[in-house]
């Protein structure tokens, strides 16, 4: 038996292209059976595969003592195995408490921001987790009850990014024999039983009577139509990815910009999919979407009035402005900064930073630039000190070819630009004057003439 599973684990490897030989993975290991029989397989083949491996294990504060006995016995069993260990002790309870979220949705997010944060510090190529078959079974009748449409319906993925499941193809009791056959300890969870988590009601009172009425093969059997649903949804996933591109006016790391009516001509299943995907990009796959959230995205982008607005939690929002649906993570004003010229000032934040040079000019030459972020001012007749900070209420200035003074919020609504950006956009001022309307326009009164000598260049890259 215990061969047959390995035998199983590697061919299920090689035929989804999980990882390569070569690779490095993160071993999730929470201490119970399930992790514990990933972690021996593993072992067993890393050599043939060449991998490296690492240990990680979350102790999410809810069990006390027993925690504290789980944590300490994945620490030993790493030390036996020779691998790099990791652990984090998380309070899910403060977590779920301040994100309105269930304790079950808590510990994921916070599980997933541990486990992707030690993947990126150590360089590793995947993560990989204990999920089995029965997991897959039951995840898919929970998605059904969600009503989480066909990406629900596909279960859990073999390979989703950089997060593997190589247990899918064998049932939770090939894993209890493959256990008790090669003698391995594990821990138990008593939290397993507990009723007053979804997944266990599923595991212990649906799953478990479903099996008694049509018997044990049920597993495998739903396992199967959620591998066929999926095989259906990766295909509408490239066709909704497609046309997200063609359907897209702007993309940062902060602000996806849909046009609304090239976004209605497609399918209703292309619409539903493109903003998984979105709103998916900007919680970074940590959460489920929720189909009641995409249905209210749908009635915003179909019968919605401009300025809607989909509150979608962690400062994440979706704006109808006229004909475009935009997604926007909302981020505090920007701090009052001094500006040092040479010296560039980042907001790691929003990804974006600052640079400022001095360059010395004879007036002959002229100075160019098609690009919005970045601009030219006579430094000579520059207020000081310069800043950088946010709007604020009865800030104006001259723009660039204008005679005339201009509020802010006027240039702001001549220039199209959607309130949703206004508190966002990013001004160098000196002194209490506004220089640059950083991405729109400069001061007429401190533009390069044929006067100037020294000229102060000032942009705004992005970093990722």
């Amino acid at each position: 038996m215990g061969m047959d599973i390995l035998e199983k684990f590697e061919a299920f490897i090689r035929d989804n292209g999980l990882f390569h030989k070569e690779d490095r993975v993160l071993l999730a290991v929470s201490g119970g059976g399930d992790s514990v029989v990933l972690l021996d397989l593993f072992i067993r083949i890393r050599y043939r595969w060449n991998l490296g491996l690492a240990v990680a294990h979350v102790h999410h504060g809810l069990r006390g003592r027993t925690a504290d006995r789980d944590e300490a016995f994945v620490r030993d069993l790493a030390r036996a195995c020779g691998l790099p260990f990791f652990s984090r002790k998380v309070d899910v309870k403060g977590y779920s408490k301040i994100h309105r979220l269930s304790l079950e949705e808590g510990a994921r997010e916070m599980r997933f921001g541990f486990l992707e944060s030690i993947l990126n510090r150590i360089h590793f190529d995947r993560l990989a987790l204990g999920h089995h078959a029965n997991d897959h079974a039951e995840t898919i009748l929970m998605n059904l009850v969600r009503g989480s449409g066909l990406r629900g319906l596909g279960g859990i993925r073999p390979l989703r990014g950089r997060v593997i499941h190589p247990l899918l193809c064998v049932t939770k009791e090939e894993i209890r024999l493959y256990a008790e056959n090669q003698g391995l300890n594990f821990v138990v969870d008593a939290s397993n039983r507990e009723r007053r988590f979804l997944r266990n009601r599923v595991r212990w009172d649906v799953l478990k009577e479903l099996e008694n009425v049509l018997g044990s093969h049920v597993v495998s059997t739903i396992c199967r139509t959620g591998s066929a649903v999926a095989e259906a949804e990766i295909l509408l996933e490239y066709v909704s990815r497609k046309a997200r591109r063609r359907i897209t006016v702007a993309s940062s790391r902060n602000e996806i910009v849909l046009d609304i009516y090239k976004f209605l001509r497609y399918f209703n299943a292309v619409q539903k999919t493109i903003l998984i995907q979105i709103v998916e990009d900007f919680f970074f796959h940590k959460r489920h979407v929720r189909s009641t959230e995409i249905d209210r995205i749908l009635r915003l982008a179909g019968e919605g009035k401009s300025g809607g607005v989909v509150e979608l939690g962690d400062g994440v929002k979706v704006v109808r402005s006229r004909e475009r649906l935009a997604f926007v993570r909302e981020h505090p004003p920007f701090p009052r900064t001094i500006v040092r010229v040479g010296q560039p000032v980042n907001f790691p934040d929003i990804g974006i930073k600052f640079r400022s040079t001095l360059l010395q000019w004879n007036g002959k030459e002229e100075i160019l630039t098609n690009d919005k972020n970045m601009e030219f001012l006579d430094y000579d007749t520059l207020p000081l000190p310069l800043l950088l900070r946010s709007p604020r209420q009865g800030d104006w200035f001259i723009p660039l070819g204008m005679g005339g003074k201009k509020k802010l919020q006027d240039f702001f609504v001549d220039e199209g630009v959607p309130n949703y950006r206004r508190s966002s956009t990013l001004l160098l001022v000196g002194g209490e004057s506004v220089l640059w309307v950083v991405g729109h326009r400069i001061d007429d009164r401190y533009k390069v003439t044929g006067k100037t000598r020294n000229v102060l260049k000032v942009e705004i890259v992005t970093t990722g």
